[in-house]
């Protein structure tokens, strides 16, 4: 492995992370956006 690849890998490895953290965030968002959505709406 030369130097370029090594960093490559690790930056590959650190966006993968990133990115499933983002999406993992996002569906707590949408699942607290809902339950507001569902309690707003219910009273009608």
């Amino acid at each position: 492995i030369t130097c370029s690849e090594h960093c490559l890998q690790k930056y590959l490895k650190m966006t993968q992370r990133i990115s499933m953290r983002f999406q993992e965030y996002h569906i707590q968002q949408n699942e607290a956006l809902a339950a507001k959505a569902g309690l707003l709406s219910q009273p009608r």
